[in-house]
């Protein structure tokens, strides 16, 4: 028999590997009664030819119910469970004004340091007397809006 990953309903787990081997959720039960499915040369076939692992990972003892285990997962279809799609569109988070004054600040700086402003402020050039080039005046720019309880609203970038 050969197996092709996530071909397998629960129902077909059950019969081909046994029902006291395989729980609700299509994986491996151990067995104290010794690795039946250890044994079972079509499982490592597919182990080893069709999910690309090596033949002394199925063979060594340490791990072999491990290894039953991941095969085994690997051949059950989910139930027919609907995968979850995670969300494409980044949500708003509401920040404290402690943290939103903190990453303005950070923002502001990493921005001055990577401009050259920084060492402009610092070495020369600060004939400017322009109210909108000072650093409070940039980073309140990066605070975002600020909301009635106090919070604010992460900018967008």
């Amino acid at each position: 028999m050969s197996f092709e990953k996530g071909s397998m309903s629960l129902e077909q787990l059950r019969d081909t590997f046994g029902n006291k081997y395989i729980d609700d959720n299509g994986s491996y039960k151990k067995s104290k009664f010794g690795d039946k499915l250890g044994n079972n040369d079509d499982l490592k076939d597919y182990f080893i030819n069709v999910m690309g692992r090596s033949e002394s990972d199925w063979n060594d003892d340490v791990n072999k119910a491990g290894d039953v285990d991941t095969a085994i997962r690997s051949l059950y279809d989910g139930g027919g469970q609907e995968t979850i799609e995670t969300p494409t569109e980044r949500p708003q988070f509401e920040h404290s004004p402690k943290v939103a004054h903190a990453k303005a600040r950070l923002a502001q700086h990493e921005e001055d340091v990577w401009s050259g402003k920084t060492g402009t402020d610092l070495f020369g050039d600060t004939a400017s007397n322009d109210p909108a080039d000072s650093f409070l005046e940039r980073y309140k720019i990066k605070l975002g809006e600020k909301l009635d309880n106090g919070n604010y609203l992460e900018p967008e970038q």
